[in-house]
């Protein structure tokens, strides 16, 4: 179809794509000492992130001398090497159309919510150090982190902006402190998802539709596994 000269003049040097956004929110902390021995954190966040652009660094090259015009003055019939890009089968023609799609699909989103974003972020932690009785020096504790879902703007119109299911997780810390040959020593105990939940979140969904009308988890985050560790600090 082309000479090598027009072949090493269309080889690109660099493939970058960038987007940019504007995000505002807020984050609120708390620390209450509630007694000399019962502290107790919080923290809580939110972000609204807006998309501003989105993979403008195409239209020009697409647009331009040696985008789309390049490409469509050849047979649109033409069935792309099966080692590209595209699925087998696909024509020329059929590889403009989609690429023309999926760009507009991307300038759609300008204006909207930054996909993959969870709104909303919240933790509690409390520790209580017991300094008497019969359990003098240990420590007990516990917290739950907490995200909501994730939001993402499906290029399928009839998905729209989904916004999909949150996570909570519980953890456990405990503590005691001893002599160790003479040595002040430090035993901490951590359990990371205490409850060893196993939930999934999703963060988007297959834009095509199954044969029954619903739609495929095309990506989610799973909830690590219980994680317990024993620590022991001694000091000198």
């Amino acid at each position: 179809f082309i000479t090598e000269a027009v072949s090493e003049a269309q080889q690109p040097t660099a493939e970058v794509g960038t987007q940019s956004a504007l995000s505002e929110g807020y984050e609120i902390s708390l620390t209450a000492n509630i007694t000399s021995n019962w502290r107790l954190t919080a923290n809580w966040s939110y972000i609204d992130s807006v998309l501003q652009d989105v993979f403008s660094e195409f239209g020009p090259w697409w647009a331009g001398s040696t985008g789309k015009s390049f490409f469509s003055q050849f047979p649109g019939d033409f069935v792309l090497p099966v080692d590209g890009p595209f699925e087998p089968g696909v024509t020329l023609g059929d590889a403009i159309s989609q690429i023309d799609a999926e760009y507009a699909s991307l300038q759609r989103r300008v204006g909207g919510t930054s996909p993959g974003q969870r709104h909303y972020k919240g933790n509690v932690f409390t520790k209580y150090t017991f300094t008497e009785g019969a359990l003098k020096d240990f420590s007990i504790g516990g917290g739950a982190r907490y995200r909501s879902g994730a939001t993402w703007i499906q290029a399928n119109t009839a998905l729209g902006q989904q916004e999909f299911n949150g996570m909570t997780i519980y953890d456990l810390v405990a503590g005691y402190k001893c002599e160790l040959f003479g040595f002040p020593v430090d035993f901490q105990l951590n359990i990371r998802n205490l409850l060893d939940k196993d939930d999934f979140s999703i963060v988007r969904l297959d834009d095509d539709p199954r044969p029954d009308g619903g739609y495929n988890v095309f990506k989610y985050v799973h909830t690590p596994a219980r994680d317990i560790r024993l620590r022991a600090r001694f000091r000198f």
